[in-house]
């Protein structure tokens, strides 16, 4: 029996690039469906999204009424994802920096028995960065690969895909980090509880359209949060989550309670 697949992009002006990645979205997964939240955008985003909405019942718009961050808006795609019964949802930034082509990639360990899939920028992946975006990239990696070892080579990289299972644990887990450490948190809490996790090659561009919205703070928060999750996991070494009984090992690469949508959301 087929799968049923959600993608999954959250938007804040990304008006220059969302219709393209819509439409690459919808020809490369075409029985998917793709959910677009978006922070009432200024530049007209949400317009967009709803535009294409109207015309393709697959394409999915849940408009807040106020900028909530991007780790809110990957918990309400979780929640949208559990309550509907999609078995995998896939997460990928909106700026044209991941490839909707590579979205089989991700998948296929899914399908061999992986809880969650990661696209690596390292081992045989491809970042297309310069300057201090790409030191911070590969620095971030690298303490993380150091502090918290899994198996993986990715930790940041927001292309990823996840088993029903795997959504299940975050939610009953309720992360408690914001911002762009939130996806640390994920592949620890994934690890802790013992799922598979596996990586597969992919290549990063450099955002197609509009600015980078990540903060300088970021930076030190993310540091302050990993230091934070390795002395969790010293503190509890030798223990494992309740929540599966069956620990699993990191793949290398190759080459339940379920809400709706908050107060003050509109989805279209």
């Amino acid at each position: 029996m087929a799968q049923r697949i959600l993608v999954f992009s959250a938007t804040y002006n990304e008006a220059a690039t969302i219709s393209t990645l819509i439409a690459q979205v919808r020809s490369v997964l075409p029985m998917a469906d793709h959910l677009i939240i978006d922070d009432s955008s200024p530049d007209g985003t949400g317009v967009i999204v709803a535009e294409c909405a109207h015309s393709d019942p697959r394409v999915r718009l849940v408009s807040r009424p106020v900028k909530s961050g991007l780790s809110s808006a990957h918990a309400a795609a979780q929640r949208f994802a559990q309550r509907d019964g999609y078995d995998w949802l896939v997460t990928m930034d909106a700026d044209l920096s991941h490839d909707p082509a590579e979205i089989p990639l991700l998948l296929a360990p899914l399908a061999t028995g992986a809880d969650f899939v990661i696209g690596t920028r390292s081992r045989g992946g491809t970042l297309h960065l310069r300057g201090i975006r790409r030191l911070l990239s590969r620095t971030a990696n690298a303490c993380a690969r150091l502090l918290l070892p899994t198996g993986l080579s990715e930790y940041t990289n927001g292309f990823r895909a996840f088993s029903s299972h795997s959504i299940a644990v975050l939610h009953d887990r309720h992360l408690s980090e914001a911002g762009y450490a939130y996806a640390l948190e994920q592949i620890e809490v994934l690890h802790r509880a013992g799922l598979q996790l596996a990586e597969v090659p992919t290549v990063f561009r450099d955002r197609a359209g509009g600015q980078s919205k990540i903060p300088r703070s970021q930076v030190l928060i993310t540091m302050w949060v990993l230091t934070r999750l390795a002395v969790g996991r010293w503190a509890q070494r030798g223990q494992r989550d309740s929540l599966t009984a069956t620990p699993r090992r990191a793949t290398r690469p190759a080459s339940s309670r379920a809400t709706g949508t908050r107060k003050g959301e509109q989805e279209t």
